[in-house]
């Protein structure tokens, strides 16, 4: 009796062991999953006045694309421009696009220029032979610097709120499918909604971006639009050996979304090359080089919107670097956007 008393005893003992175990697995588990949560959710923005609608048509995008569910690292994939390859793939090729086309003057005119408040100099260029390929959207080029340093100025522009702050026209800013980062080097795919103006529809990008290193210090932020619209009537043409397909009308009925769906109420716009070059020049600060080329499909001539694009590209460089400098007041601030993309905090010496 006694024998069988202290068998029950430690039965339940082991089945409370146990139980405590599993409950502890599952808090934890619990736990995980909020903080990834919370990770998740710091990389999406959505405008507060259209929060609850955009919040279900976005998720209803990224769960309709199979193309995303299915993705890894060996997935080959088109850019816009007909480019196939992996994303580590576009990723390398397109910084190396980028450092060739912001690092040499061949083909640039200067189009305007000014001085800044912090005695810096903004120029604009704008090169006419690449503009001309492509299909007369303009292929601009500004270069300037800002009292801020690379690593927290390539996090702000990675970062979903941050960018959102800065930019009123963004409806929906979604970061959230980062995958795992290597040596210097992240990679994302990127959903953006914006309203350009009152007048004009909403205009979407899904966008192949993140950031890499070069050799000599220098920091590429890069964005490029995926194949979401691929039209019967596109044409191919030879861009810096790379194919490039242009649609006669990418929003007509005889296209399709073979990687990310279309919205109804949006014109699928396309960042046709977007690339920053942040070069450290040993003040503290930045010597920035932006390029950009892209077609927002609005119907507007593009020799109209030309006209605009340089100096909206120096205003935004401005605005980043106020918030950038706002958050430099406080190092927790700035020390946790820094965190939050996998960057050393920021160090400053004594004062004696």
């Amino acid at each position: 009796m006694l024998r069988r008393k202290i068998s029950l005893t430690n039965l339940l003992s082991r089945e409370n062991s146990k139980r405590r175990r599993n409950e502890r697995k599952k808090n934890h588990q619990r736990n995980n999953n909020m903080n990834n949560q919370k990770d998740d959710e710091e990389q999406k923005y959505f405008h507060p006045k259209y929060e609850k609608r955009l919040r279900l048509d976005t998720a209803d995008l990224f769960s309709e694309s199979t193309f995303l569910r299915n993705f890894d690292e060996n997935t080959e994939f088109r850019l816009w421009n007909g480019r196939m390859g992996t994303a580590n793939n576009h990723m390398e090729w397109f910084r190396d696009f980028i450092k060739k086309h912001g690092t040499t003057d061949d083909g640039y005119r200067k189009i305007g220029g000014r001085r800044e408040g912090n005695n810096s100099e903004t120029t604009y260029e704008i090169h006419d032979e690449l503009t001309e390929e492509g299909d007369g959207c303009g292929f601009f080029r500004v270069k300037t610097q800002v009292d801020v340093p690379p690593d927290l100025f390539l996090c702000f522009m990675m970062d979903a709120n941050s960018m959102a702050n800065a930019h009123p026209t963004f409806r929906v800013l979604d970061y959230s499918k980062t995958y795992p980062p290597e040596d210097d080097a992240t990679t994302k795919f990127a959903y953006c909604r914006m309203s350009p103006s009152f007048f004009m529809k909403n205009v979407d990008f899904f966008d192949l971006t993140g950031y890499r290193r070069d050799d000599e210090g220098r920091l590429y932020s890069l964005a490029i639009s995926c194949d979401t619209l691929t039209s019967s009537t596109a044409t191919s043409t030879s861009f810096d050996n790379t194919t490039t397909t242009t649609s006669s009308s990418s929003n007509d009925e005889t296209s399709s979304s073979n990687m990310f769906p279309r919205q109804n109420d949006c014109n699928r716009a396309l960042d046709m090359y977007r690339g920053w070059i942040l070069t450290p020049n040993g003040r503290n600060g930045t010597d920035i080089t932006a390029l950009y080329q892209g077609n927002l499909n609005s119907g507007i001539p593009h020799f109209l919107t030309n006209r605009m694009i340089g100096n909206a590209m120096s205003e935004h460089i401005r605005v980043y670097e106020k918030d950038c400098q706002k958050l430099m007041l406080n190092d927790t601030a700035a020390n946790q956007l820094l965190s939050r993309h996998g960057f050393p905090p920021i160090t400053r010496e004594p004062e004696i």
